[in-house]
């Protein structure tokens, strides 16, 4: 494949002589690349007969939803930065997106919403001019697309707002070719295919499933199976018990949801035999849930990845055929490394912040050059999290800088407690946090969920905690729940509770 550091171009390049492959489909409809691109035209145009020009910016407000790929194509075709907004963003987030990222105008499924920023253009997709002109031979309409292209690599592509459980929003600029070297690092690590039938369970307005699905799959001429949000764990077992997909990429709270539809359903192992593949992202998964998803999809490759939107987001990942539980190693062109912290340790390894380099580290946080010198250091982005590289290379994450407890002067790791509390069979999820104590600084303490119909006595828990770790790591306080508190993508809101 030819490397074209410009993502629409890439795609063209990657389509040559396969425009009526599949590469959408949606419920029970599907488009091919021809369709994609007339789709796509079809809205760059519209926002040249807007006026919008090369360089601002445009917003993108969708579920779930083939519009969303059409529309981003389109606006980067016009040669526009696009800007993805949750849809599930509340009016005031939604307005604060807009002026912040200096948006231009929005699309969206939804007509216009009566407060919205007045500077803001809106359009919905149902106004868009519904004449497509699919009569031109394919070699025309490649010279077409790829003569209308000025957006050089170094341009911004998308600018993804970003929203840590801190609940403080930065804006990541990530260019051409940040996205273009990392779809294609991911999509060969993942050794995709045009024979892949890759099924989209995450927000479409994630960097991840910008990067590694949407364009990857673009690229590597797979087709992808869009599913509607919120993901139904029933919808989602029929969708595979009808062998429609034979891969997909789930955060670890997904994977959880459909095992117990699973079991509620007395679903069985085999309905899943022709799943090829599982990529893991979103957050480190725990090791027993490693080893019940080889379980459950006993063909599937599991491939467990590291990343941040920092990072566009790939930064590492197992490979097809890995079996080490780990983030795998580093996706070609990306260098890690990690910086020593003096007397850490975790689990008996000595631990550091994960530092990155390559062509997929961001250009900035946009509008904030404060944040973006302190957060990229000589080349290096510094992610904030903190993990270690073993003898093989493999980098296994064990937490976040700032989710440490400092017991007495002795560091303690929240993941560390967790990682040891999911062996035990009565606990389905756990969120360790530290507590301010007046003789030690900090002590830990836990919140827990059972799983159903299982009871736990909290003095045994704690005398089996002992044999695991040492004492300074034993949560002091437990407090048993019906629920954890989640984020909209699904990952234990770990600052919900530690700001209660």
């Amino acid at each position: 494949m030819v490397i074209i550091l410009n993502i629409v171009k890439a795609i063209v390049e990657a389509c040559r002589g396969s425009w009526e492959k599949n590469v959408i489909a949606y419920r029970r409809r599907a488009w091919n690349y021809r369709e994609l691109f007339a789709e796509s035209e079809r809205i760059a145009a519209h926002l040249q007969g807007l006026k919008v020009e090369k360089g601002e910016h445009v917003a993108l407000y969708f579920n779930n939803d083939p519009n969303f790929v059409f529309a981003s194509i389109g606006a980067l075709l016009n040669g526009n930065a696009v800007v993805p907004i949750a849809y599930t963003a509340s009016r005031n987030e939604l307005n604060g997106i807009l002026t912040y990222c200096d948006v231009k105008i929005c699309i969206s499924n939804v007509p216009r919403p009566s407060d919205i920023d007045p500077n803001v253009m809106w359009v919905a997709m149902a106004d868009l001019d519904s004449n497509i002109v699919l009569s031109e031979s394919d070699l025309e309409r490649e010279q077409r697309i790829l003569s209308s292209i000025s957006a050089a690599q170094d341009d911004i592509a998308f600018l993804m707002p970003t929203s840590g459980t801190t609940g403080k929003s930065k804006v990541v600029m990530l260019s051409h070719d940040n996205i273009v070297t990392n779809a294609l690092a991911h999509g060969n690590r993942l050794v995709l295919g045009e024979s892949d039938n890759f099924c989209v369970t995450m927000p479409m307005h994630f960097s991840s499933t910008i990067t590694t699905q949407m364009i990857a799959g673009m690229l590597f001429r797979a087709e992808l199976s869009i599913m509607s949000l919120p993901l139904v764990p029933k919808v989602f077992l029929a969708h595979l018990k009808e062998k429609r997909s034979n891969c997909f990429s789930a955060v670890p709270t997904i994977l959880r949801q459909l095992f117990q539809e699973m079991e509620k359903l007395e679903a069985h192992e085999a309905d899943l035999d022709h799943i090829d593949f599982v990529v893991v992202s979103g957050a480190p998964v725990p090791a027993e849930l490693f080893e019940e998803s080889k379980r459950v999809f006993r063909n599937a490759e599991i491939v467990q990845t590291y990343g941040l939107t920092e990072a566009s987001p790939r930064v590492s990942m197992m490979g097809r055929g890995d079996t080490k539980y780990s983030c795998g190693k580093p996706v070609d062109g990306v260098i890690v490394k990690v910086t020593d912290v003096q007397d850490s340790t975790y689990s008996g390894r000595r631990i550091g912040e994960i530092l990155v380099k390559g062509p997929n580290v961001m250009r900035g946080y946009y509008k904030d050059e404060e944040t973006t010198g302190a957060t990229i250091i000589d080349n290096w982005l510094y992610t904030g999290d903190l993990g270690y590289i073993d003898e093989d290379g493999c980098l296994t994450v064990t937490g976040r800088k700032k989710n440490m407890i400092i017991v007495g002067g002795a560091n303690v790791y929240p993941e560390e407690v967790e990682e040891m509390l999911a062996h035990f069979e009565e606990i389905k999820e756990s969120i360790v946090l530290g507590e301010s104590d007046a003789l030690m600084g900090e002590v830990p303490i836990a919140y827990l969920t059972l799983r159903k119909g299982m009871n736990i006595d909290v003095e045994e828990l704690r005398r089996r905690c002992l044999k695991r770790l040492s004492a300074y790591k034993v949560p002091k306080k437990w407090y048993i729940m019906d629920e954890l508190p989640k984020t909209s993508t699904g990952k234990l809101a770990r600052f919900t509770l530690s700001q209660n």
